[in-house]
Formats: C-alpha cells, structure tokens, sequence
C-alpha cells in the first residue's frame, strides 16, 4: 500500500522535474534577465543573489541541491530557488559550480556575466573551502561537498592532486549496480578521508540496505564505522530491515536508535509501522503509536496514513478510523486506505458510506469501491458504481477496467465484459500481464473458450498468471487433454509452472478421468520442480482418485498428508460418500467437515442428501433441525437478466425496482395467459432443496424468476430470446410456468440450443459418445465426474460403491447457468435428479454384459462394483429411471457395444440436433 507524501519534493527525479519549473518560471519573470535565476537565501528568504540558468545543467550542482533539500527543504517560487542557508554555503555552493564549468571548459557565460563576489569566488576556486578561511562553516557540509566533487583537482588537506577517476566518486554511484562496485566506491572514499563522514557513508548504506542488488550486512558493516550515525543512516537500515525477510529486526535498530540518543524523524515511524503489519505485532504496533505521539508526529499526514494502514493490516478498522478522524487534513490516499481497509474487513456498507463523503475522488478511489464490492460478491452494486462512474466522466484505467471484468465474471455478464474488453482495445489502454489475464479468466469463466484462446495468443509476454489461466480455463470446461498439451507447451517456452499451475493441471485430470496422468504430474511437483504439494493438491487427487473409484486410496492419501487436511479435502470425501450411499463413512467425514467449516449450509445439505437417498427421513429431520439450532441458513435466491449491458436482479416478493409497478402487472398478465393453457402452481416435494427458502417463504406466482421473465417481457422486443441467470436451482413450478409462458407470448426463454443428456451404465461409452458428439457439434462436453471432482460438489468417498457420494443439489446449482444458454452435452451415469426443463434429449447407451464386464474389469474394477454395474445394466435400471424422470417422447435407447456403434449415435445425434 503506497503512502501519501507531503512535504518537500523528494528524490534526484523529483529534483530534476522541479529544476525544469525553475527554467519555465524564469522565463515567466520579467524581473529576472534573461539566462538567469533568482535564489534567495538566509533563514529570512529576503536576500536575493541572480545566477546563471546553466548552473542547473551542472550534475554535481544539482546533487548539492539535493543535499541542501534533505538538510533545509526548498520550494521555488514563480523564478525562483529558496535555500534557507547562510551566506557561505550559498558562495561555496555557487563557487563550486564555476569550478566544475572551468574544469569542463564551459566558462563562455561564466567570465562575462559574474555579480563581483562571484568573480572573487571564481578567481579563488579552491581556497574558499579551506578550514582556515572558513573556520565557522559546518564541517559535515564541507565534507559533502568534498565527497561530491568539490575538491576534484586538489585535496584540500594535503594540496595533492586527485585522479579525475576519485572527482565525483558519489556522483557516479548512482550508476552502480552490484556490490562489487559499491565497495570499489568505498575503497575511494576511504582514500578521501571521508569514511566517517554521515552524509557520503549514507549514500553508500542506502545502496546496500534498499537497492535490489544490496547487502543488509554490508550495510550493517558500514554503519558500524561511522562513530555518531545520524537520523537518515537509522531510518536508512529500518527500512531495509522491513523490506528484507527479518522485518522485526526495524525494531531492534529503532531501539539501538534510541539509545544511541538520535531523535526520529517523520520518515523514521512509517518502515515501522509497516513491518508491525507484516509481522501482526499488535503489541509493538501500539508501542510505535505511543512513540509517534510522544516525538510530535501526530499531526504528520505520512505517519497518520501508516498508521491506518497498520491498524487494518490488524484487521481493526476502529482504531483504524481513529486516526483518521483525528488528521486535521485527510487527502485522497487517507480516504481510499480506509475505504479498502473496511472492505477487507468485511464492512462494505461503511466503506460506501465513506466513499460517499469523500470531498474530492480519484480513479483509484472509484477502483477501490468497485474493488470492493467485487470482492465482497455483490457484483450488481459494482455495475451501478461503475455506471456512476461513467456518468461522470471518470477516465477508465487498467485498473478499474480489471475490476470491473471481475464483477462480469462473478455474475456471467458476457455482453458487459465484451464491451470493457473493446473499451480497452480501442481507448488504447496499456495492457499488463494481470489486465489480460483478467481478460482470459473472463472469457474461460463466461464460455467463450475460443475468445479466451485468441485473447491468450494474441498476447506476446506472456507470464506464468497467464498460463495458469488458460490451463485452469480448460480444465473447467472438461479439456483435460488440452490443459495438459498447453502444459507441455509452457514447458517448451522454458516458463517454469508453480503451485497455481499445478492446482489447474490436476484438476484438468480430475474432470477428464486422466488418473495416471494425474498421478504423474502429483509425482513431477516435487521430484522434478520442487514444488511441495499443499492442501489444494492433495484435494484435487482426493477427486481424481474419487471419480474414478479409488476410494480406498483416496482416504489413504489423505492419511498421508504431511499437512492437517482442510474442509475441501475432506469435503471431497464426503461428497464421494453421497455418491457411492457409504453412510457409515459419510457421517465420520461430516463430523470432521463441520467442525472446521461449521456454517457452509452445503456440508449440512450433503449429509442430508445422503440420508434421504437411504431413505432415512429421520435424520433428515435430525439435519434440519441442527441447521436450525445453529443458525446455518441457507442462501437466498435470486434471479437476474442482462439487458443492454446492465444487470437486473430480482428477489421473491420484492418490490424495489424502480419499475415494480409494471413488473407486477406483467406478473399477473402472465400468469393468467398461462392459466388458459393448463398451469396449475405447484412447489417441489424435496427434503431440504437450495430452493426451499423462496418456495416456502413467497407465493410461487412471485418468485424471482418470474419476475425476471416479466421485465424481460417488458423490455425486449417481440420473438426476442430472454436469458435468466439464477443463483440456485428453478423450482418446479417457475420451470413448468416458464414451458408455458415460452409457448404463449412466443418468446425462447433461456437458451438458443438444445440441451443432451448422454447417460448409462459406466462402461457404456457415454464419455467417448459424448466428447466425439461435441468435437461434431461444437456443444459443451460436460462430464459430471469431472465437474464435482474438480468443483468439489460431493460429500466424501463411499469405499463400498468404491465413488465419491454427489451433492446432487450443489451440481444443479453449478450448472443452471450454464443450461440455461443450452448447447450443452451433459455426461453422467444417472440422470433421476436433474431438473426436467433442462434437456430436449435424453440418450440412454446400452452394451451388451459381456462386453461391459470386459471394458469395467479393464478399469480395474473392484468385484463388487464389477457386479452392481452388470446387475444395473441387466435390469435396464437407466433406461427405466430416465423414462420415470422425463417424458418418453424425449427419451432414446442407443447399441454402444463397438466403435462403429458409437460413430453411428454420433452421426444420428448430430443429424437430429441440425435438424432441431
């Protein structure tokens, strides 16, 4: 987090920008001749010396300004210098520069146009800065100017001549690079006579304690020499402290500070206020602020802002907000820190309110709400702060533009997304490795896997966040073979993968069924890149070994982690228990799950899942009421639609839109159009559905979805196709009223193409049908397996049915969105729990029992899986559940015992779905 500066412009940049206003104010003045400056010197500013314009060319000039900013502080007037300093430096100083001109053979404008004295001074170059003519000039600004160059032709003390090599030995170190160099500077200064001296010692301590090629050593070793080190040299090393890797040692040199008797300064507490953040010293943090407090510090804004900064860095935005309420004057950076800070903490609401009393707003103070409304998941608040935004002509940067992606991400806003990226594009806005990866995450995560690909080749420099966001943005969509070739190509381009890399590529493995690859790749983390697996690791071989039945294994990984493993692990688990029906597992990995993710209502509906697939309906009740007594609740449904960029959102029973009144009508307009056709509202009979607090707690003819279909009905042209998005699972009743309002107003409500259902018995060929269907076709693949392992919608590993156990509920809610834009090819040997209103097709394969016992004992099959799966095929059990859970019209019993069987059903598919 930077701070904000107040005070003096600081560093040699700054200095140089500020010699060029001096140049452009001058010309301005008419007072001043032409070619000339003014500096006005003595602590009272009143006495005025005009000096030649190319004094400022001069580099050891500017470097003796920048030393007489560090010690006084200067300003420039419209024409003019302050150097609030006494006569003789301001004549060693100006003397010091005629010096350096005569030396370079520039005198053509010094000779002709010198005031007197600085003739004398110039006929005397080096005499001047003898001790014994000046035995009242501070010794520490004769040093400077020693080191600086001053004494280039003679040393002062011996009369002998220097080497034009030692003429500016500390004028030359800003060109150093190593260590190496630095000590041949320090050899020099030695032979100066000036290695005790502060100032020239500082400048070489800086290098060694905050350049990236330093030595905090060395410049321990430096400071050691020095007999009485000052303010800057301690503030120098607190801070290479605080950036090194032992930031507590800041407060061990701020102590040796104390006790060398050196007073802090405003520039001492900020490096330690940071590295109390860094290391959660809340104890020595509150120390510090007593400190800044007892040296006069508090009114300072620099210290002020460290020290909100800390105090959210301690998650404590009371104390926070202390501080600032008590800054006599609060600028853009205070604002934004506490803004962000709040946000981090959780408190979005007071983040805004303070947003709102803001007096002046910056880009960044925009980017920080809307970063924060992003990561708080309230995406529909960013798009209005961004529409604010944009109403008053706040310029979009990379930044706001990599926020709001993230908020299109978040809620599938394509069409938004879509317009940010060609605002960029043609706004020209420079591109970095984040903004673009930001870019492919949204396109990966909103379906646009071919937009994500061009956006990811078309970018040149492409670093490993980049990578990782296209292996992870395959896995998704269930290319596991993809991810792994565009793995191997990274590999190629000699880009080294890291942990993040490896969480994707596992994953891709896990929803492609590739065990062995995966096993492989496990394995190359440490033997080959020295990556250590970590939890999310472990948690993605958890569902691989999961999907593909290794349950025994999986657990026995999980016995084996070096690490404590988390709720996702065992989360996983518990969502293969739900699969496989192992209730007695199930129940031993849930007690572990809750007890460290005690209010994920998820965990609660697996268990309940895996009673009610039992047939346990007792405790079932028992879940219910625990949830209950706990106080888990449930998320709330809501549904939204984009239309022309924004997003609407709509909640049962609510009546805040702006337009409700018309929406309600149109409700109500619906519903009796539909009512002539047959509708009969009805509510689900599940035991504890993600869609339970809407049914039961609003009238169904209000719920959200409905509300969505009317303002889309309300705002869209006749035959226009309306797209719903929902947070949870559509109830039976809003799918039912959808079929009917679709087929009454004449409107395509949610998707454009058809939707399949491939499934089976395993060894049916349903993965290989469906993955050579969608290469056909260019749908979806979607294999379930894949999805759960890979998304964690599971309830553990079941070791009887040797399967995870599937959240059913958690995988609806995943896919809803993705079915409702259709093309979708879903992949999944059951199809009894997915909603009816998602396919127009139902494909149920079918082999013959010898030839499925030899592709499942190939598997590695466990006997008694090997038997449950014939005995299901036996009994056609697949094909009776698909025509009891859909109509009969839609469903189609395909021969997959050969590969010519397979091309045949890929061929007659896709006839049908051209024909569709």
């Amino acid at each position: 987090m930077a701070f904000g500066l107040t005070g003096f412009v600081q560093g040699k940049k700054a200095l140089r920008r500020s010699l060029s206003g001096i140049k452009e104010a001058t010309l301005k003045c008419s007072t001043i001749p032409k070619g000339y400056f003014a500096v006005y010197v003595g602590e009272d500013q009143k006495k005025r010396h005009v000096v030649p314009l190319s004094y400022l060319n001069e580099p050891s000039f500017q470097d003796l300004l920048s030393m007489a900013e560090e010690e006084f502080g200067y300003e420039h007037p419209m024409g003019g210098l302050t150097i609030p300093c006494s006569e003789d430096i301001f004549n060693d100083i100006t003397s010091h520069c005629i010096s350096f001109q005569i030396q370079t053979n520039s005198t053509n404008t010094v000779t002709g146009n010198l005031s007197p004295a600085h003739a004398v001074a110039g006929r005397n170059l080096i005499d001047p800065f003898l001790p014994q003519h000046r035995p009242g000039l501070d010794n520490g600004w004769r040093s400077r100017m020693v080191s600086l160059g001053v004494f280039g032709m003679t040393n002062p003390i011996s009369g002998a001549s220097s080497s034009p090599s030692l003429a500016s030995p500390l004028h030359r170190l800003n060109s150093c690079s190593s260590m190496s160099e630095l000590k041949q500077f320090h050899s020099q200064i030695i032979r100066c006579g000036l290695s005790t001296d502060n100032y020239t010692m500082g400048r070489l301590i800086k290098f060694c304690a905050l350049s990236d090629s330093g030595d905090i050593t060395y410049a321990i070793h430096l400071y050691n020499t020095l007999p009485h080190p000052d303010a800057f040299i301690y503030n120098t090393i607190i801070r290479g402290y605080f950036q090194s890797e032992s930031p507590i040692n800041s407060f061990l040199f701020y102590s040796q500070m104390l006790h060398d008797s050196v007073i802090p300064n405003r520039y001492t507490f900020p490096s330690l206020v940071r590295a109390c953040g860094l290391n959660n010293g809340v104890r020595e943090g509150k120390q510090v602020h007593a400190h800044v407090v007892k040296f006069g510090f508090l009114v300072d804004g620099f210290c002020q802002n460290s020290l909100i900064h800390m105090y959210l860095n301690f998650q404590s935005p009371e104390e926070a907000r202390r501080v600032f309420d008590s800054m006599p004057l609060r600028d853009v950076v205070s604002w934004t820190m506490l803004i962000a800070g709040y946000s981090q903490c959780g408190f979005v609401d007071e983040a805004f309110q303070l947003f709102e009393l803001m007096p002046e707003r910056n880009a960044v103070s925009w980017n920080a709400m809307i970063a924060s409304y992003v990561q708080n998941n309230r995406f529909h608040e960013a798009f209005a702060l961004f529409r604010r935004m944009q109403e008053e002509k706040v310029t979009l940067d990379k930044y706001l533009a990599a926020s709001v992606l993230k908020a299109c991400t978040g809620i599938g806003a394509l069409h938004q997304g879509k317009w940010i990226h060609d605002y960029i594009e043609k706004s020209c806005i420079e591109l970095d490795s984040k903004l673009v990866t930001t870019i492919i995450d949204m396109y990966c995560k909103c379906g646009c896997l071919d937009k994500a690909f061009q956006v990811f080749n078309k970018w040149p420099d492409k670093g490993i966040s980049s990578w990782n966001c296209m292996i992870g943005g395959l896995a998704i969509h269930g290319k596991g073979e993809a991810a792994i070739e565009l793995f191997e190509e990274m590999q190629r381009r000699m880009v080294a993968p890291d942990h993040i890399t490896f969480v994707n590529l596992l994953s891709a493995c896990a929803h492609s069924g590739l065990v062995e690859k995966g096993r492989h790749y496990f394995q190359c983390m440490t033997r080959v890149y020295g990556i250590e697996p970590r939890r999310e690791h472990f948690g993605c071989m958890v569902d691989l070994l999961g999907r593909a039945g290794m349950l025994d294994e999986a657990r026995e990984l999980i016995h084996e982690m070096p690490i404590s493993p988390d709720a996702g692990v065992l989360g996983a688990l518990l969502g293969a228990c739900k699969i496989h029906g192992n209730i007695k597992l199930g129940e031993e990995i849930w007690e572990e799950v809750i007890r460290l993710d005690p209010e994920n209502s998820g965990r609660y509906v697996l268990l309940a899942n895996l009673y009610a697939r039992a047939g346990r309906s007792e405790d079932v009740a028992k879940v219910r009421k625990l949830m209950n007594d706990r106080g888990v609740k449930k998320v709330a449904g809501f549904s939204m639609i984009e239309l022309e960029g924004d997003v609407h959102e709509f909640i049962a029973g609510e009546r805040t839109h702006p337009e409700s009144k018309a929406i309600y009508g149109k409700v109500n307009e619906m519903l009796e159009a539909i009512r002539c056709v047959g509708y009969v509202p009805e509510s689900d009979g599940g035991l504890l559905h993600d869609v339970e607090e809407e049914e039961m707690e609003n009238p169904v003819y209000h719920h959200s979805e409905k509300l969505a279909i009317a303002f889309g009905l309300l705002k869209t042209k006749p035959g226009e196709t309306i797209r719903i998005s929902k947070n949870l699972r559509v109830c039976k009743d809003c799918h039912n009223a959808s079929k009917l309002i679709s087929k009454v107003f004449n409107r395509e409500i949610i998707r454009k193409k058809p939707n399949i259902l491939i499934t089976g018995t395993p060894g049916t060929g349903k993965t290989t049908t469906s993955s050579a269907l969608a290469d056909a076709t260019q749908f979806r693949h979607i294999n379930i397996g894949d999805l759960v392992k890979e998304k964690n919608l599971h309830d553990g590993w079941d070791d009887d049915l040797d399967c995870y156990v599937i959240n059913e509920d958690l995988v609806c809610d995943e896919l809803e969105d993705l079915m409702e834009g259709g093309g979708n090819i879903v992949d999944y040997h059951g199809c009894d729990f997915f909603p009816e209103r998602w396919f127009d097709l139902v494909i149920v394969l079918q082999t013959e029992n010898s030839v499925l016992y030899d592709r499942l004992h190939n598997r590695g099959y466990s006997e008694t899986k090997l038997k449950n799966n014939i005995e299901c095929e036996i009994f056609q059990v697949l094909l009776e559940e698909a025509k009891e859970s859909y109509s009969e019209n839609i469903v189609m019993a395909l021969k997959s015992d050969t590969i010519d069987d397979i091309t045949r059903n890929v061929a007659t598919l896709t006839d049908w779905i051209r024909a569709w």
